[in-house]
């Protein structure tokens, strides 16, 4: 937007930019918009050739808003597209008034209706490339992100419950996890903790950091 391109536009003198080169400024706008979704630099590259550098597909809300998408997405990448919470609770659609699969392909002019449910989350078979469920990079991101998130809570709540018990045993009411997290490289306790219940920490390193916060608060 700022750097060659639009210089080279307004060298030209062009009044009417081409709908093909604002297509693309558009698409990488949205992902410059929904880049924080992405865990690293490699799923970023891959949702970039996946989700920009494609045919594009426009399709219809029922309020007849138009979602712009690569070509080949499904019912679910459109969901995703409109809300993630919409692609989360996704569990049927409508296209054109029909019901449809959820590897159905969509095509310019569609019109969609997502069918939701209240509770409940995405299915780990939306990731299985074989089945065809999922098309787009931001979809793929926005579900790894939901289950990531599911483990974290439960590794959370594991982690505190193997920290307390071990803390019990020895006769320990008070503790500084605060100090420990931070002296064990971790930036708060909650990560710690997440560590602990998937095993990448193991206890005995807790209970030495321990024994080493009761070494230094006796001297």
């Amino acid at each position: 937007e700022y750097g060659i391109a639009a210089h080279w536009q307004y060298k030209e003198g062009t009044k009417h930019a081409d709908k093909n080169y604002e297509q693309r400024i558009n698409s990488l706008r949205k992902m410059m918009e929904w880049r924080t979704d992405v865990s690293d630099a490699t799923e970023f590259v891959e949702s970039m050739q996946s989700d920009v550098f494609q045919d594009r597909v426009y399709i219809f809300t029922p309020r007849g808003d138009a979602i712009d998408l690569p070509a080949g997405s499904t019912p679910i990448d459109f969901a995703y597209h409109v809300h993630t919470d919409i692609g989360h609770c996704c569990r049927g659609a409508r296209v054109n008034g029909k019901l449809v699969p959820l590897d159905h392909e969509l095509k310019t002019g569609d019109k969609v209706e997502i069918l939701t449910t209240k509770r409940g989350g995405p299915s780990r078979d939306w990731l299985n490339p074989n089945l065809g469920l999922v098309r787009t990079q931001r979809a793929r991101s926005k579900i790894k992100a939901w289950f990531k998130k599911q483990e974290d809570e439960q590794n959370l709540a594991q982690g505190r419950s193997i920290v307390e018990r071990e803390l019990q045993r020895l006769g320990v009411n008070e503790i500084n996890f605060e100090k420990m997290a931070r002296d064990l490289e971790f930036k708060t306790p909650d990560e710690m903790f997440i560590a602990l219940g998937n095993g990448d920490l193991p206890i005995n390193k807790i209970i030495k950091q321990f024994a080493q916060q009761e070494e230094t608060s006796d001297r």
